[in-house]
């Protein structure tokens, strides 16, 4: 029987020839050292781009998890440690990351290779977070960068899996610490005329648009000395169901779009809760999706906001899945969409059978008119040169890239048109 494998979405399929899942470092080493032809390391297939595609060895990562050391506030953890395992570890040694996105079936690898994030203008992605990361080369050997020592840890800390397959990850982490979030329904308008002001007075603030229904859930997080709270995570189950009825039925009756938006929007009613730090960053997302997301350069973040909206109302309006807003603060990681300068991120969902690709390249030309970075973990359909010119270190990376692994084993179809021989 041939081997299959899709990613979350069920966007992303392809039919590797083998498929191996190492359960030390040992083994990694002795398989990267045995096998011929590509290669691409997974973990929970959360990527909407295809980095894992590939028709030769599919390596899978699940068994390399769990805590390996840790000393103070950084902790030593295996590459494929579930980020929702990892959190609750953490919290069992009274830790916490600083921040995190609304996921956390990612692992450690993925989320941090990608250069995943949550929201917050003084907080980076969950990469820069990252203070050391060890990786089995394609020639099967170990390398580990460091934070503030290797120069090519910019590299290493989001790197798509170009450098080789990661074996451990060294994270900073706080004392554990209590979150409350609260939920709250404006007009669009409203919504946007607020957003700077509400992002420098919170911790983490996010907007979720229905652009249709002409409202936005405005969703604040802060620190709270409340304890007790939440002891698991956020359900979500009755949201994705009206969600997916209203998708559904937007669909199928476009003119009912922004009635069936308000009539969902009925169910938020100012919510507030609080627990412990892991358990509040995530939600639930049963409901599956494609999705794209760019980040542009704070200053013109909502104008560019504006253009998208205006582009779904006229174009796209059986669309209810909510655009979404967040704020990242800069770093130095070369593939990252926030090297150099804090970015606004806008986030472009649709159901996996809906107008994804129409929708997409719509999106796109507008991200392009506001120099948009593109997250690489999702869906974008950016050339090697439209790359090089947004992201300053492409170069750097790519050339870091053909030393460490001159034979492309690394590279999916995807990755060589990216990063092949430029």
């Amino acid at each position: 029987m041939a081997n299959s494998w899709k990613n979350w979405s069920g966007g992303v399929a392809s039919a590797p020839k083998h498929i191996d899942l190492p359960r030390s470092a040992s083994e990694l080493q002795t398989l990267m050292r045995t096998t011929t032809g590509n290669l691409r390391p997974v973990g929970a297939g959360h990527s909407f781009s295809p980095l894992c595609h590939t028709d030769d060895t599919l390596v899978d990562l699940r068994h390399l998890a769990g805590v390996i050391s840790h000393e103070g506030g950084l902790v030593t953890l295996r590459a494929g440690t579930p980020l929702r395992v990892a959190t609750h570890a953490l919290a069992a040694l009274g830790l916490a990351l600083p921040n995190q996105g609304d996921i956390d079936h990612q692992t450690v690898a993925g989320v941090t290779a990608t250069g995943s994030h949550g929201t917050g203008l003084a907080l980076g992605s969950v990469a820069t977070s990252v203070r050391a990361v060890t990786i089995c080369t394609p020639s099967g050997e170990f390398a580990t960068w460091r934070h503030g020592v290797d120069n090519e840890f910019a590299a290493a800390a989001v790197s798509l899996g170009l450098l080789g397959i990661a074996s451990e990850i060294t994270l900073a982490c706080e004392p554990a610490y209590q979150l409350q979030a609260s939920t709250a329904l404006a007009t669009t308008s409203a919504a946007l005329a607020n957003f700077m002001a509400q992002a420098q007075a919170n911790r983490h603030f996010e907007l979720f648009i229905f652009p249709q229904a002409d409202r936005a859930i405005e969703k604040t997080v802060n620190r709270t000395d409340k304890t007790g709270g939440l002891t698991t995570h956020d359900n979500g189950l009755l949201d994705d169901v009206m969600l997916w009825a209203v998708c559904a039925l937007g669909h199928l009756w476009r003119g009912a779009s922004a009635r069936l938006q308000r009539l969902l929007l009925r169910t938020v009613d100012g919510d507030t809760r609080h627990g412990a730090a892991h358990l509040i960053f995530p939600s639930e997302r049963r409901l599956r999706f494609e999705e794209t997301e760019f980040a542009v350069p704070l200053a013109r973040g909502l104008e560019c906001t504006d253009e998208i909206l205006h582009c779904l109302r006229t174009q796209f309006p059986e669309i209810a899945f909510p655009i979404e807003v967040r704020t990242v603060a800069a770093d130095d990681l070369w593939l990252s969409p926030f090297y150099g300068e804090p970015r606004m991120t806008i986030s472009i969902h649709e159901r996996p059978h809906g107008r994804v690709p129409e929708l997409f390249v719509a999106v796109a030309a507008i991200f392009d008119k506001y120099d948009g970075r593109p997250h690489l973990g999702k869906q974008h359909a950016l050339t090697a040169p439209q790359l090089r010119a947004r992201f300053p270190r492409f170069d750097d990376f790519a050339a870091l890239r053909r030393q460490i692994d001159p034979q492309g084993r690394m590279l999916s179809p995807r990755l060589a048109a990216w990063f092949g021989d430029l």
